[in-house]
């Protein structure tokens, strides 16, 4: 029943021409705990085609009365665009003891680097604008050794049929390192979105390859399924409900026993009050967790660049009777 006292900096400035420097600076004190993330970040754009990202951060973490050294977090990124042409090359890397209390990191002791490079085509006939073909290729080991986690080899065309209508086709060759096995998939996706009534634009998407079944005591490649809708309904300038439907279904292998079978449903409903004030509601429904999830979220903007933030988040679990019991919930303020 502690209650965490957050403290969150940033600072950014313009240098030259389309470019800035950055400073942030994090801090989550506890009972006596403490973690703290501060670093530099920036984007220097070169002769208009040219560009250059990084950050470059550091973690301190004190808990249970043990204080971590700085830990860093490092990313920089060179690439090159025109109008039918671009690539470039990344590199990442976050030490095993980097914390980011105050945010969200869902990985940490690795090194990562890669290369992407894109080719756009512009036929411009009635329903076909624009074709794009990427490339992207990378490798991911472990931060103190040469053991290769990750291998990645993604491609993928888009379509720009019109305005509002595309169609994207992507295909993976990947290596993923689980519990000490290699697993090699291989995966296909495929995903469209129309716009043609204009308050209800509306989307799918499909995907089929192989899948790992994260179990730490029995890790096995098997195969997965998945596909879902979405769409949006606008009646008014203000107010916007979006419905998604998902669904993942994995077999043991292609074609074998089926393991598991799920729905995922969310809801989300925005209105704009005013020019400076909104609001947000989210719902979502688990079938195989059997869990609701709900979130609202009110926001004003003071001015451009300022933006207040009031969130309540909530959990419902189905409990043995089949009632639906409030789990945990939390209140937030940011700005």
């Amino acid at each position: 029943n502690e209650n965490a006292l957050f403290n969150i900096i940033r600072l950014k400035a313009d240098v030259f021409k389309e470019s800035y420097l950055g400073f942030c600076l994090a801090d989550k004190e506890i009972d006596g705990s403490f973690n703290r993330v501060a670093g530099v970040d920036g984007t220097f754009k070169f002769k208009n085609k040219y560009f250059l990202n990084f950050q470059a951060t550091g973690s301190k973490t004190k808990f249970e009365g043990e204080t971590t050294d700085i830990a860093p977090a490092l990313y920089g990124e060179f690439f090159y665009f025109t109008k039918h042409w671009g690539g470039g090359v990344y590199w990442k890397s976050i030490h095993p003891d980097f914390e980011a209390s105050s945010g969200f990191v869902n990985r940490v002791d690795y090194r990562s680097f890669g290369a992407f490079t894109s080719v756009r085509l512009y036929p411009e006939k009635q329903y076909l604008n624009q074709v794009t073909f990427n490339l992207n290729v990378g490798q991911r080991y472990g931060y103190f050794d040469d053991t290769l986690q990750d291998q990645w080899l993604r491609a993928m065309v888009h379509f720009r049929l019109t305005e509002f209508s595309m169609v994207n086709v992507n295909y993976e060759n990947l290596m993923e390192r689980y519990e000490g096995l290699d697993f090699k998939k291989n995966i296909f996706y495929l995903q469209g979105e129309a716009n043609l009534i204009r308050w209800i634009p509306f989307g799918f998407f499909f995907q089929t390859g192989a899948s790992i079944y994260y179990d730490p005591d029995d890790p096995y490649l098997g195969y997965s399924n998945i596909y879902g809708l979405y769409f949006t309904i606008k009646p008014n300038k203000r107010l916007q409900m979006m419905i998604d439907f998902s669904k993942q279904t994995f077999w043991k292998r292609r074609g074998g026993e089926q393991v598991f079978d799920y729905n995922v449903v969310r809801q989300r409903t925005t209105y704009q009050i005013s020019k400076t004030l909104s609001l947000r509601a989210i719902v979502d429904y688990n079938h195989y967790d059997k869990e609701i999830y709900g979130s609202f979220l009110l926001s004003w903007i003071l001015r451009p660049g300022t933006v207040f933030f009031l969130g309540v988040d909530n959990d419902y679990l189905r409990n043995d009777a089949g009632r639906y019991a409030q789990d945990n919930y939390s209140v937030f303020v940011k700005f």
